[in-house]
């Protein structure tokens, strides 16, 4: 299927993580989440999993533009939320990336224990482009085929990245906030 891709991770987390108490993380953590999941499915995103600190969320595309519409509007309600949000006197940061493209979804795993999980080439470039967004310090990133397909407009081009994996570099793009 195709589908608009979100990946949101939260910055800093190691460092958090070594220097409060577990409690505190696990309530953090939480608190985090109850601010970008909301902000997804208000969107009609499905949040597929939770990966330590980070969300990876899914929008079918049935209509491109919609699904890539209802994304970048998730994304850029997650940073507002962010930027306003405290937990115990802790203010956090996210990196969010978007893409489009196919993906295959299904259960994977092995004898008892199976997991729904989507797995191909793009679900691999979303979560590069995410790396990008710390190695660039920026707390949004988009592909080419994600912005094209969204009709964004204010967003800028940080250049063509060269991105784990992939032979050629990927133009990737932030919105001007």
């Amino acid at each position: 299927m195709e589908a608009a891709l979100l990946l949101c991770d939260l910055r800093g987390f190691t460092e958090l993580s070594n220097k409060l108490p577990g409690g505190t993380v696990l309530g953090l953590l939480n608190a985090y989440f109850d601010r970008v999941v909301p902000a997804i499915t208000r969107e009609g995103g499905e949040v597929l999993k939770f990966m330590g600190d980070a969300v990876l969320a899914f929008f079918p595309g049935y209509a491109a533009a919609h699904a890539c519409g209802a994304a970048l509007a998730s994304a850029r309600a997650i940073l507002d939320e962010i930027d306003r949000f405290q937990y115990d006197g802790i203010g956090v940061k996210a990196g969010i990336a978007l893409h489009y493209g196919e993906v295959s979804y299904g259960n994977i795993g092995s004898g008892r224990r199976l997991d729904f999980t989507l797995i191909g080439r793009d679900v691999n470039l979303v979560s590069r482009i995410q790396t990008a967004c710390s190695e660039l310090g920026e707390a949004l990133l988009m592909s080419e085929p994600f912005r094209e397909k969204a009709g964004a407009g204010g967003v800028m081009s940080v250049g063509a990245q060269g991105l784990k994996g992939f032979a050629e570099p990927v133009e990737l793009f932030t919105i001007v906030r």
